[in-house]
Parts: C-alpha cells; structure tokens; sequence
C-alpha cells in the first residue's frame, strides 16, 4: 500500500511552491542593495572630496559622475543612520528654508519640496525596488541630500539630539582623508548590519521558511 506521504512527481508539482516566495525575494534583493553600495563606495567618496568649492557643489560632481543620485542618496541615508521612517516621521518640515554654518559661513538652501510633503522611500527612490535603477535627481532627493548633508549644522529648525548629530556629513565636504576614514569605518559597521542576506545566509532562510511552513500545516491537521 502506498504511503500517503509518497506522492509522484506530477502531484509534487500541483502542491509545490516552485518560485521563491516574496519573503526569500526581498531578502536577496536587500544582499543585492548592499553588494551595489558596496561596489560604488569609491565613487561616492569621490563626489565628497571633490565637492569642496562650495556646499552645494555636489550636484554638479554628481552630474558628472556614474554614481546614479538615487544610489549617492542611499549612500548618505545608510551612512548617516537616516532612514525613510525618519525621514516620513519629521516631514513636511515646518520651516521652508534651511539656514546652516558652512566652514565659518552662514549659508541658505531654500527647500522645493520638502515642506510640502511627507517623504518616503519610494519617493526618494532609494527602496529596494527602484535603488537598482538609476534615475535622475529630483527636487525631494535634492533637499533630503541637503538635509542629511547639514542639518545638524541648521540654526533654524528644531530637530531631536540625536538627528542633529547624524546629519553633520556636510562638514567633512572637501577633507580627503577624514571623508575615506568616516567611509570606511562606518561600511565595516554598516556591512554587518545590512549583510545577513549573503547567499549562505539565503539558503538558511530557505531551511527556516520551509521548517516554519510544515510546523503551521501540521498544526492545522492536527499533528
């Protein structure tokens, strides 16, 4: 007699889940993302070094560069500790402008955008979905990039401790070997953070998924 748990090919397959779930999916794009931050971490320290003409000189290093200004932005967001759900928490800002101290002078970058609206990842296009793919800088990613890049520095907005001390990037603007030290240092603590999703670690998650798939149908039955 055959066992009921003896089943053919062909009924495998009516049963079977024969494409990685969207959990697993998620969890390889993520390895993806950090693999690409990883690979043009060089070129974002580039457009920092050289920015050094002027605070908002990274825009014209940036036009120039490959690095895609999604990509920078997700550099500087993963770097800063700065996250979409921040971001969503304290938009729209309050003030329409941003005034900040740049190397001893006071400087104003006038807002487009994010005083008008809550900010999001996919927004700024920097969730796992659009990161990937390169796209043009817009005006919400430009403020945010400013934001991140200086507005611990901002004398007019009210923002918490702890936010103020991450967006202090802006300062190292120009300064070659403090911008490659704080890069450098912060991918070794970033990398073990974002790296759980190696391809070793993948198919442990796939052993956990289905272990977690038979207890819950064993459950129903009754088992």
């Amino acid at each position: 007699m055959r066992s009921p748990y003896q089943r053919t090919p062909e009924q495998l397959k009516k049963v079977a889940i024969q494409y990685w779930p969207q959990e697993l999916r998620t969890r390889a794009i993520s390895a993806q993302v950090l693999s690409m931050l990883l690979q043009t971490q060089q070129k974002f320290i580039s457009v920092l070094q050289i920015a050094d003409g002027s605070p908002e000189g990274w825009k014209s290093v940036l036009a120039g560069s490959s690095l895609a200004p999604n990509l920078f932005l997700k550099h500087l967001m993963v770097l800063a500790d700065v996250s979409g759900e921040i971001l969503k928490r304290i938009t729209p800002m309050r003030e329409d402008k941003m005034v900040y101290v740049w190397q001893g002078q006071q400087h104003v970058y006038r807002f487009k955008s994010i005083y008008r609206q809550q900010v999001s990842n996919s927004k700024l296009r920097v969730d796992t979905r659009q990161v990937l793919q390169s796209t043009n800088l817009n005006d919400l990613m430009e403020d945010v990039i400013m934001f991140i890049l200086f507005g611990g520095a901002a004398v007019n907005l009210s923002l918490p401790p702890d936010l103020q001390e991450r967006c202090t990037i802006g300062g190292l603007l120009g300064n070659c070997e403090a911008i490659e030290r704080f890069v450098r240092q912060r991918y070794i603590v970033v990398s073990a953070i974002l790296g759980g999703a190696t391809s070793n670690e993948l198919g442990q998650e796939i052993q956990n998924y289905v272990q977690d798939f038979l207890v819950q149908r064993a459950e129903l039955n009754g088992v």
